[in-house]
């Protein structure tokens, strides 16, 4: 459903990347190994200062590179100063990244 739900709002849709990446992450393929996909390890890799984030996220535009990575560890204060609330503008964080890392690599 997160494949299909991706396939209706993404303006660069591919079908074989959204449904390979899907399997891989959801660990339905065949690589036994415990993987995951460090969603901040590759942004800081490939959108050093967040200007990917600022073009497809808008409510971000005025967050500084410090947050944009994580802009849920932005103080209310800092939220107000960069025009974005955390549980309005942009949603509140779901999961804990770290924590879900832990729990996949104990897996092995």
């Amino acid at each position: 459903m997160g494949a299909e739900y991706f396939e209706s709002v993404l303006v660069d849709y591919d079908t074989c990347s959204i449904y390979g990446n899907w399997a891989y992450n959801s660990t339905v393929g065949h690589d036994a190994r415990n993987r995951y996909f460090n969603i901040i390890h590759q942004a800081e890799k490939y959108d050093t200062d967040g200007d990917y984030i600022r073009t497809w996220i808008p409510e971000l535009k005025n967050v500084p590179k410090e947050f944009i990575l994580e802009p849920h560890k932005m103080k209310p204060e800092q939220q107000t100063l960069f025009n974005v609330e955390i549980g309005n503008e942009y949603p509140k964080l779901m999961i804990d990244l770290n924590e879900s890392y832990e729990e996949i690599k104990a897996r092995d």
